[in-house]
C-alpha cells in the first residue's frame, strides 16, 4: 500500500471519528442540593448532559421524605424553552464552563 493511499485512509478515518465525537456527550454539569427542610443531605440533583453543539438534556430529581420526582427538559444551544430551576440553570452553566462557583 502506497503512503499516499494510507494517508487517505487515515484522513477518512479521522473524519468519521470527528463526526462521531460531535454527537457524544462532551459537557456534563452536576448540582446536588437539598430543596426541602424536612429531608437530610443533598439527595436531590440536576445534571446537564450536552453535546459539543450545546444541545442535550437536563435531568432533575427532587427527593422528598415520601417521594421522588424526576424531570427531563431539552436543551438547545445551552438554553431550554422550558422554565428551568436555579439548579438546572447552574448545571447547564457548569457543563458549559467546566466548574462550579465557589
Amino acid at each position: 500500500v502506497k503512503a499516499s493511499e494510507r494517508m487517505g485512509h487515515i484522513e477518512a478515518f479521522h473524519a468519521v471519528i470527528e463526526e462521531r465525537s460531535k454527537r457524544s456527550l462532551q459537557h456534563i454539569g452536576l448540582v446536588r442540593y437539598n430543596p426541602f427542610e424536612d429531608t437530610g443531605s443533598d439527595q436531590s440533583f440536576a445534571i446537564a448532559l450536552l453535546y459539543d453543539s450545546r444541545d442535550g438534556i437536563v435531568i432533575s430529581s427532587l427527593h422528598g421524605r415520601s417521594n421522588t420526582r424526576v424531570f427531563a427538559k431539552p436543551v438547545t444551544g445551552g438554553e431550554s424553552t422550558h422554565a428551568l430551576s436555579d439548579e438546572e440553570t447552574q448545571a447547564i452553566r457548569i457543563a458549559l464552563e467546566g466548574s462550579p462557583t465557589a
